[in-house]
């Protein structure tokens, strides 16, 4: 090759070479910022509005701590990602007694805690029984309940009375039932670091369900809503959990971020006082439900970020509610209609619905919701205030918060004639609540509760109003893979057991986001096309000379 030639082969050659090194530089960068290449490896932050005070196990209420726990310290039995239905978790496998009062949990053979340590079933009787005695955050009611070790891997837990939530354990299992040892667990994630306002934990490589795609998980806590919004459009953070209604148009814009409305099936609605008029005529009551305009409540209350509640939600899992046909054909039929009110109020004899509704002491939001329903009803004939508000007094309506459990029964249960201070006392209800609170046949279970639901619709003893939700967001130009519990309706990343962040894997881009996507391309159409002029100059330069050599002298 001539000299000429060489050089030019040369200089194009190393161009390319230093298009390419650009290239990989500036890929490894927009992966760094993505979290794959940050220290720690595949980090994913969470941006948060409260903090954890202690995230002690026995004492901390807080939301960001009952996340923490759930990705530390897993429970005997987790809930299925779609449905929130009962599947192993710590234990593999349970049956039941004859009598339903007794369950035998079979753990997983080679458990450990993530020092190495194995984890036994003495630990897990240690924190059920911790738990009851303690009265742990988040469990419920577990008196009645007692549990014992029948062996390393074997659990047997008692109930005094039928407890219907069995086979389902809300129980975090913690080492010994010590809730001071932050640094060890068996789940995916284990504490790494915390100081005010941050939470950073690490993959447990010991976990039983394989150790996750993520190195790690932070927590970063935000003072304001504008603050935590503006860190995700920013970039600083993945996630965010709890936004502000006020920020999520903000949001819904960037078209690198998407959006989450969930919700476990928390739902405020109105509890009606049935013993005198006008309250006393189903008529009336029903009215009542078809004058609520409840999509005008949410968007005057939460800025139009919410669900109307239409009918009541008994359980978390929708396996207990009615087919997802038959529950869009029932809400049509008793929502919102102005006309069928006015018939209904009619037939009743009644003109107008005065309702002096009780709020929660110190129930900012309750007072709120009260306040907005009173604009919400202007105009129609009823008339809303606060118990003790414009001279009145006596209260025929509260405003309730129904949280929904594993179980239908907690709901259930608040409409029976002793949970309810007799405000509605129905026979045929008492009867159904009498057979399924006692039934060992799941089928006849369902079936009851569908029925149950149906009376409380027909018979209208409370007023369903909006279900309370989570409000999140994620960059889904970096990450796929987002799992909702329940599927369709339920959060993403403050859920019963956080599938999310075991899911989770990296979106299939190149850059930060699709501007950086489509920079990057670019580069390599360029580096290309350097490596094709080379090829091309190549060829010429070697033709020249070959027609100089051939060329008659």
């Amino acid at each position: 090759m001539r000299p000429m030639l060489r050089r030019c082969v040369i200089a194009l050659t190393a161009s390319a070479i230093v298009a390419v090194s650009f290239l990989s530089t500036s890929f490894m960068s927009a992966t760094s910022a993505n979290g794959a290449g940050a220290a720690g490896g595949r980090t994913f932050r969470v941006g948060v509005l409260s903090d954890a005070a202690s995230l002690d196990v026995a004492r901390d209420t807080s939301a960001l701590a009952s996340e923490v726990w759930t990705l530390q310290y897993p429970r005997l039995t987790e809930y299925d990602a779609t449905d929130v239905t009962p599947i192993p978790g710590l234990a593999d496998s349970w049956s039941p007694s004859s009598d339903g009062l007794t369950y035998t949990y079979r753990l997983r053979g080679g458990l450990n805690w993530s020092d190495g340590t194995p984890l036994t079933s003495a630990d897990v009787v240690a924190s059920i029984n911790g738990a009851r005695t303690g009265h742990w955050p988040g469990t419920g009611d577990l008196s009645g309940l007692s549990a014992r070790a029948a062996g390393p891997l074997t659990v047997v837990v008692h109930a005094s009375t039928l407890n219907q939530q069995l086979p389902s354990l809300p129980v975090h299992v913690v080492p010994k039932g010590d809730t001071s040892k932050l640094s060890i667990g068996s789940g995916p994630f284990v504490v790494w670091q915390r100081k005010p306002g941050f939470v950073r934990m690490v993959a447990n490589d010991r976990y039983y369900g394989g150790r996750p795609f993520l190195d790690a998980v932070e927590f970063h806590v935000y003072p304001n809503g504008d603050a935590l919004a503006a860190a995700i459009q920013r970039g600083d953070v993945d996630a965010v959990s709890g936004v502000p209604s006020n920020q999520f148009d903000k949001l819904n814009s960037n078209e690198n971020v998407t959006t989450v409305v969930g919700n476990n099936g928390d739902y405020y609605a109105l509890a009606l006082d049935t013993r005198a008029a006008p309250l006393s005529d189903v008529r009336v009551r029903q009215a009542l439900g078809f004058f609520v305009d409840r999509a005008l409540l949410v968007q005057r209350y939460n800025n139009g970020v919410g669900r109307a509640a239409v009918t009541p939600t008994l359980a978390r899992s929708t396996t207990w509610d009615f087919s997802l046909k038959v529950r869009e054909q029932v809400e049509q039929q008793i929502d919102n209609d102005a006309g069928k009110a006015r018939g209904l109020l009619r037939a009743s004899g009644a003109d107008r619905i005065d309702l002096a509704i009780g709020v929660a002491p110190n129930d900012a939001a309750g007072t709120r919701i009260v306040a907005t329903l009173a604009d919400v009803m202007r105009g129609t004939p009823v008339h809303v205030a606060a118990a003790g508000a414009g001279g009145t007094s006596k209260v025929n309506a509260q405003l309730v918060l129904r949280v929904p459990g594993d179980d239908p029964d907690a709901v259930l249960r608040s409409f029976t004639c002793a949970a309810n201070q007799s405000w509605w006392c129905d026979p045929a209800y008492q009867r159904m609540y009498a057979a399924e609170s006692t039934s060992l046949d799941p089928a006849f279970r369902v079936a009851t509760v569908r029925d149950m639901k149906r009376l409380l619709i027909a018979q209208s003893p409370e007023v369903p109003l909006f279900h309370t939700d989570r409000l999140e967001a994620y960059r889904s130009d970096r990450w796929k893979n987002v799992v909702r519990q329940p599927l369709d309706t339920g959060a993403a990343f403050f859920t019963l057991s956080a599938p999310t962040f075991v899911l989770i894997q990296q979106a299939s881009q190149l850059g930060t986001n699709k501007v950086s996507a489509q920079a990057t391309l670019l580069a390599a159409l360029a580096v290309a096309a350097i490596a094709v002029a080379a090829l091309v100059a190549y060829f010429i330069v070697r033709a020249r000379g070959s027609l100089r050599r051939t060329a008659p002298t």
